[in-house]
């Protein structure tokens, strides 16, 4: 299993990534919370009540394949959308190059630890 904390260079937020089998993320989530479901999911974008971290959650049950690639960045445009909207920016034509820059710039940091 992998835990790995994900620079947040513009809205200094802490972001985590996960990646493991289903058996190591439910023991993990479990510890978290101890209502944490991976219900055989391929990935999840987690936040836990009363903590400030954002976890981006991924399965190694597809392998280092495009689907999990693409799993990958599912769960980034959550953690996008969570953290601009919670910071005030709604999505619109003249806010969308900040949703794009961030979403590209925590994919290419995460998408080192799976490849």
């Amino acid at each position: 299993m992998k835990i790995r904390r994900i620079p947040d260079h513009a809205y200094f937020r802490d972001v985590v990534l996960v990646i493991g089998s289903d058996k190591e993320i439910q023991r993990w989530g479990r510890k978290k919370h101890p209502d944490f479901e991976w219900n055989n999911a391929s990935g999840k974008y987690v936040r836990f009540p009363g903590r400030e971290l954002h976890y981006i959650v991924v399965s190694t049950k597809h392998g280092k394949s495009p689907w999990q690639t693409a799993v990958l960045g599912h769960e980034i445009l959550h953690l996008t959308f969570a953290i601009l909207q919670g910071s005030g920016l709604e999505l619109s034509d003249a806010s969308e190059e900040a949703f794009t820059y961030y979403f590209q710039g925590m994919f290419a940091r995460c998408l080192k630890h799976i490849c």
